[in-house]
C-alpha cells in the first residue's frame, strides 16, 4: 500500500488565516491573486452536509482523494480549506526545500 501524502511537508500547501486547515496552491489550481473569496466561502458552506463535494478536473488529474467521513462532515474541501488528515491520495505531491521554515508535522 502506498504511503499517505504528508501535506505539511508539501511545498503546495498554503495555510488559512485564523485556521489550522491547510489549502493546496499547486500551480494547477488558480494563481493566488486569481482567488474569489465568494465563490471559495459558497463551496464551504455547501460542503457541511448539504451536498456532495465539488469534483473538478484538477482533482481527478491529480488524482485527490479524501475519505468519506472528512467529506461528509465539511473537513474536507479541497483545494480551498481542508485537513490534510483525511487526505487518501495525491499525485502532485512534492517535498519542500530543505531550508524552508514554515513548522513542519510528521
Amino acid at each position: 500500500m502506498k504511503d499517505k501524502p504528508n501535506c505539511y511537508k508539501c511545498k503546495h500547501r498554503g495555510s488559512l488565516s485564523g485556521d489550522s486547515h491547510s489549502r493546496c496552491e499547486h500551480p494547477i489550481n488558480a494563481e493566488p491573486g486569481d482567488r474569489n473569496p465568494v465563490s471559495e466561502i459558497m463551496a464551504i458552506f455547501a460542503s457541511v452536509g448539504r451536498g456532495g463535494p465539488v469534483i473538478g478536473d484538477t482533482a481527478v488529474e491529480m488524482n485527490i482523494k479524501g475519505t468519506p467521513h472528512g467529506i461528509r462532515n465539511g473537513w474536507f474541501n479541497w483545494p480551498f480549506n481542508f485537513d490534510p488528515m483525511w487526505l487518501e491520495s495525491c499525485n502532485a505531491f512534492e517535498p519542500k526545500k530543505a531550508n524552508h521554515t514554515d513548522k513542519e508535522r510528521s
